[in-house]
């Protein structure tokens, strides 16, 4: 099992190898001497943390079952910085929860705008920009079998309908296995 950290603040790579983390009990045991681009490793005589990045830090990689709160530790206090898990908003830049699902909520909105725009375009017989048997390209054929039995779907007061009617019909064929669904 393994598990990515991200530190806060912008560390250079050759600060966090330098040796300063020694006086926490913290070694480099592997890595390919300080090339830019790669990855090392630091070990506190138990347990390990591969260290990925170029000129800085980027991210932090516990592997297995180590116990990386030594190492994280050791780290943050050196660095005075905090050390974001994976599963933490700070991870990804945002300040809490709420932030980030405000986040992925617009842009799951602007996604489907922009479905909604080239579905729009190709059944008004526009340039869409949607390829040929991509998921696009199937979700506008949908759309347009929904319009033919009902014509009321281009009013742009059912946008959200039509396009929630096309995601379910989508799912429905990538769960039916006699459909070939263009991939």
């Amino acid at each position: 099992m393994a598990a990515d950290f991200r530190l806060e603040k912008s560390v250079l790579m050759e600060e966090l190898f330098d040796g300063r983390l020694k006086t926490f009990g913290i070694t480099e045991i592997a890595g390919n001497g300080g090339v830019i681009n790669v990855s090392r490793c630091l070990f506190d005589g138990h347990n390990y943390l591969w260290v990925f990045g170029g000129e800085y830090v980027g991210t932090i990689t516990r592997y297995n079952s180590n116990d990386p709160n030594k190492i994280l530790n050791a780290i943050s206090e050196q660095f005075d910085t905090n050390i974001f898990r994976e599963d933490d908003p700070g991870f990804l830049g945002f300040k809490d929860e709420e932030e980030m699902r405000a986040f992925f909520e617009q842009v799951a909105k602007e996604d489907r705008d922009r479905l909604y725009q080239k579905i729009m375009n190709f059944l008004h017989l526009k340039p869409h920009g949607m390829a040929k048997d991509s998921y696009e390209m199937t979700e506008a054929l949908i759309a347009h079998e929904l319009v033919v039995e009902d014509p009321t779907y281009l009013e742009f007061c059912r946008k959200d309908e039509l396009i929630q009617a096309v995601e379910k019909q989508y799912r429905d064929k990538l769960h039916d296995t006699s459909s070939t669904i263009p991939f």
